[in-house]
């Protein structure tokens, strides 16, 4: 009997705190969209009761957004020219590579004649 009061009363807390979770969460959510709709109708009364003439209000607020857009952009342009850098990293390394190559295969090259004269130095002073 005892038990199950406890467990009845665990269950009506955790129902409460779920309840209360819920109303705090639909009162931030009210005051968000409340708060952007007062920031939408400050920025439509700024624009509409400013003392400039349409066309430089539209010149001021595409000038703005330019910037904005440019301000997002200058990260991704960064990332573009390393980019580019890391590609011509990457060419040099390969061209390196190759050159390292054949470096390498004529060395082989010689490493072998001089093997074979060598052998033929020894071959005619063990005939001998």
């Amino acid at each position: 009997m005892k038990g199950d009061k406890m467990l009845q009363n665990d269950l009506k807390k955790l129902l409460n705190k779920e309840k209360n979770k819920k109303k705090r969460i639909k009162t931030v959510t009210n005051v968000i969209k409340g708060v952007s709709a007062i920031a939408v109708t400050g920025v439509a009364a700024g624009i509409l009761l400013s003392p400039k003439a349409g066309k430089e209000t539209r010149e001021d607020l595409n000038d703005k957004a330019q910037k904005k857009v440019d301000d997002l952009l200058e990260p991704l342009k960064e990332n573009e020219s390393m980019s580019e850098k890391m590609d011509e990293a990457v060419k040099d390394i390969k061209d390196k590579t190759t050159a390292i190559k054949k470096d390498m295969k004529k060395g082989l090259k010689e490493i072998d004649k001089d093997v074979a004269k060598t052998k033929k130095k020894i071959s005619k002073e063990i005939k001998k």
